[in-house]
Parts: structure tokens; sequence; C-alpha cells
């Protein structure tokens, strides 16, 4: 049970392996407040967090602190890649046929007009090769995302994602949508060679049985350049 009561949902994020919570707490007019504390610990000696509070006077400014309002909806989904044989795990396993060893796209909607939307990943058991007992052996997981409007057909296809770890711990990473009507970045925000690590508009078509269809970003992602895809190495 939380006391007092939340003002508006609290918004749980990612800031890199963190977890960081938003939270604003509420009561009914105004009140003294005094020795706040989360269970018995004075909230002033907590170091890794940061707070204000207002009395709810009339001459009270405005808190600062929380700046948006958020909707989370936990999905429990799982992002299903290639299903490999246990003893080859160059080979597909196709047991139950072809189709249950290819990869499966899960489906989230936004809310109505939001000025974000994210997506929120978890690798429970890190990134490594297998049989690394060091967790040092990089493995990297490719993730496409295409977008439609509600009640239309026409799917826009996002820049191939590329994230790369090197741990047997659980790695968390997040995808931010934003709608802006500012101009594009200039750069691209790259985490080095762990992590998000790489961002391909343009990716060719797998040949080898069973098939991949080749990727294509919208126009909009297309700079000036001459590279498909962007990493640490040319950053552009």
């Amino acid at each position: 049970k939380v006391f007092p009561p939340f003002a508006v949902e609290p918004f749980l994020y990612f800031e890199g392996q963190d977890e960081v919570v938003e939270a604003v707490y509420c009561l009914a007019g105004p009140h003294r407040l005094r020795d706040v504390r989360i269970g018995t610990a004075p909230i002033h000696e907590m170091q890794s967090v940061q707070y204000q509070t207002r009395e709810g006077w009339a001459n009270d400014a405005d808190q600062t602190l929380v700046t948006r309002q958020t909707k989370t909806e936990q999905l429990q989904a799982e992002l299903k890649g290639y299903t490999t044989q246990e003893d080859n795990q160059s080979a597909l396993d196709i047991t139950d046929g072809i189709a249950s060893a290819l990869p499966v796209a899960q489906v989230v909607a936004s809310r109505i007009a939001p000025n974000e939307h994210w997506l929120q990943l978890v690798f429970p058991a890190g990134l490594s090769q297998g049989g690394d007992t060091h967790g040092d052996q990089h493995v990297r997981v490719p993730i496409r995302i295409r977008m439609r409007r509600e009640g239309t057909t026409e799917w826009m296809n996002l820049p191939e994602l590329h994230y790369e770890g090197a741990s047997l711990q659980s790695l968390r990473a997040t995808i931010k949508i934003v709608w802006t009507t500012g101009p594009k970045p200039a750069t691209a925000d790259l985490e080095g060679w762990l992590g998000w690590t790489e961002g391909r508009i343009a990716n060719p078509a797998q040949t080898i049985a069973p098939g991949f269809p080749a990727w294509q970003a919208h126009p909009w992602f297309v700079g000036g350049g001459t590279a498909d895809f962007v990493n640490p190495a040319n950053g552009s």
C-alpha cells in the first residue's frame, strides 16, 4: 500500500542499466510537511533520490521535478528470434515446421496523439555467445520496427536497430519514438560497441533458405551520406 496516494500513474523507465521511477504523491488540502521518509529512512539522506515538496498553500510555486504525464502498459511479451537446434546453433530447429523456427512480430499500440512512445526491452539472461562462461563474447540482436496509423494499411519502416551485449547479467534497453515538428537530429547518439551500436536504413534480403525479405527504412530517415548505416566507426 502506498501513502500518500499517487496523483498520477508513476513512471518507471531505464537509464542505462538502472531503473528510475518518477512519482507524484498528493494529499487533500494544504498540509505542513516535516521529516519526509521512505520507510524508516529520511528522504534527504538517500543520495539516489531527488525530491520536491509543496504544502499546497495558495502562494506555493508549482513543482518542477516531474514535468510529464505517462501511461505504462506491461506487455510481458517475448521477442522471439530464430529457433536453432541445441547441438547445432547454425541450423534451424524445424521439428514443428519451418514457420515455428522463424522470428515472430509483436504488436503494440500507442496512446492517442502522444508526444513520445517508449519501448523497453529486457534481456534477462544477458547476451553472450553460447558456451562462454565469462560473458565477454559479443552477441548482436537486430530489431525491426514498422508503424502505421490506426485505420490505415500503409506501413512505415524505421531503421533496423542493433543492440549488442557481452554479459551474462540482465541487460535493459529503451527505444524512444518521438514525434516532433523540429528539424532532424544532426548526429546519431550511439553507445559505442556495446548497447545500441548500429542503425541501418537498408538491409538486403536473406537468400539462404528459409529466406527473409529485404528491409528499407522510410525516406525520412535517409541522410545525405553514402553509407546505409551508422555505427561508432563512421558516426553518420
